[in-house]
């Protein structure tokens, strides 16, 4: 067993290296004392707060970036998609393009035009099969979708979405952050198979998981604003096979007492990969989190499994640890088998009060570890 390798370098955490500039909060999460990455062009609104926040501290979102309009999304090398399987008992079909509201959605020839019209008919075990296109204001979309539990809501999923664009937003009102922005609202034992989504808006989410329990696979997370999926209160989404790409805050956000599991999804070139908070203590494993500016932020008494993780040339960091969090990061007869590689200013850094970390059986640069951590 190795020794404890303890910091020795002045903890130098909160000097940005991408030149980002004053640390803002955000509406949702739990505070993390780490900078943000580089601030958006378009300025957000400002959060609402019952305390100030200290100019030194940012909630579990980093501070957006905005997602470029126009930007096309580059190909992502990943296993081929399979099919999932779902008990369906009825199918009502959309097509933005030749549907219309005033059909029954009971074939391909007589889809309706807009999810919204779908998801009034919609109860459990429904699938509703989209056409490719685009659904948005413009052809008649009513955001937020709020799916009713059991509804299944597919595009391709042998694509990830591809062709099958889900965009806007709306406001809603949160039982535990109070108004919020997103394009989904995924109800329990919902399925969302194979779409693409993205939401432009100030602090907008493509996903809102508040205490449910959905299956998400297979889709492509992208230009959204603040994050791709957004797990708060008891949720316990399955989240997995997803690609999130240039997204302004996070990939994933899991805070509260959340759980579910995080699988063999790709991360790249976002805020955050993951961000987890609260006492959040979802399994996280076998994704690739690669080229964001960080990879993984873990606070408050978050409490993560992390399990055959690919953690690579994030700009910052790969993994920080802060407050009183503690990582499942292996143990003896269950060995982390996470890869860190090429990142930033640390592989793993511990920056909690007064925590030593224990990693077994992972591959990492023993000088890329900063903070108290036993590495086995």
């Amino acid at each position: 067993m190795r020794s404890i390798y303890r910091v020795i370098a002045p903890f130098a955490i909160a000097v940005p290296l991408l030149g980002a500039g004053t640390v803002t909060a955000n509406p949702a999460g739990n505070k993390l004392a780490v900078p943000s990455p580089p601030p958006a062009t378009t300025k957000p609104n400002p959060a609402p707060a019952t305390a100030k926040p200290t100019p030194t501290t940012v909630q579990p979102t980093a501070k957006p970036a905005s997602p470029s309009p126009a930007a096309a999304i580059p190909k992502v090398e990943m296993p081929a998609p399979t099919p999932t399987a779902v008990n369906v008992q009825r199918v009502l079909y959309v097509n933005p393009t030749s549907g219309q509201d005033t059909h029954n959605g009971q074939t391909a020839q007589t889809a309706f035009r807009t999810i919204t019209q779908a998801l009034k008919f919609a109860e459990g075990g429904t699938l509703i099969q989209l056409a490719p296109g685009k659904y948005s204001a413009e052809s008649g979309e009513q955001f937020p979708l709020a799916l009713k539990p059991g509804v299944i809501l597919r595009g391709n999923e042998a694509t990830r979405g591809e062709g099958i664009l889900i965009e806007g937003g709306g406001r809603f009102v949160s039982r535990i952050f109070a108004r919020q922005n997103a394009t989904i609202l995924a109800g329990e034992t919902t399925h969302i198979l194979g779409v693409t989504v993205t939401n432009r808006n100030i602090r907008g989410t493509a996903i809102w998981v508040e205490s449910t329990n959905p299956y998400i696979r297979n889709c492509t997370f992208t230009n959204n604003h603040r994050e791709g999926v957004f797990v708060t209160g008891e949720g316990a989404p399955r989240i997995e096979d997803n690609l999130f790409i240039r997204n302004g805050g996070n990939g994933v956000s899991l805070t509260k007492a959340s759980k579910g599991e995080v699988r063999r999804n790709v991360f790249i070139q976002t805020g955050f990969g993951l961000a987890i908070g609260g006492v959040a203590s979802p399994i996280v494993a076998d994704n690739r989190i690669e080229n964001n500016v960080d990879g993984m932020v873990i606070s408050d008494v978050a409490r993560p499994v992390l399990r055959g993780n690919r953690i690579a040339f994030n700009q910052r960091t790969g993994i920080i640890v802060i407050s009183n969090a503690q990582p499942d990061l292996g143990t003896p007869a269950s060995p982390g088998n996470n890869t860190f590689q090429s990142n930033g200013n640390h592989d793993l850094q511990n920056a909690t009060k007064n925590i030593t970390l224990t990693s077994i059986g992972n591959r990492l640069d023993a000088t890329k570890v900063n903070g108290p951590v036993q590495l086995q």
